[in-house]
């Protein structure tokens, strides 16, 4: 299974009165496609989320991670909400619904195209 994705991250930096970086925000747009090179079956993924990012190496992130739909079987990927993450303790606060079916989006994989 291989995972292709491209897109866009636009980035907003805030900075105090005497110039130092306090903050920055990024908005992220990206189209994700996760394939088999072998067969050529693929399935699409669109993610759009904002990241709120300050200078301690904290963030808030929030939006659509993950959205992967297979034919028949619907949503087998799919991540959504709101996070805060916290470098020294990893992952704090987590709302919002995660859903990851990996048997069904592997043997997805096996299909052909």
């Amino acid at each position: 299974m291989i995972d292709e994705f491209a897109g866009t991250v636009y980035q907003t930096r805030f900075y105090n009165g005497d110039g130092n970086l306090t903050s920055y925000k990024n908005r992220v747009r990206v189209r994700d496609r996760i394939y088999n090179s072998v067969t050529g079956y693929e399935v699409w993924s669109v993610w759009h989320n904002t990241t709120f990012h300050e200078t301690d190496g904290s963030y808030t992130i929030a939006g659509v991670g993950w959205n992967v739909t297979v034919p028949g079987a619907g949503a087998v990927w799919f991540d959504a909400g709101h996070c805060e993450y916290d470098p020294d303790v990893g992952y704090q606060v987590c709302t919002g619904h995660a859903q990851y079916d990996e048997d069904v989006i592997c043997a997805a994989m096996d299909r052909d195209s």
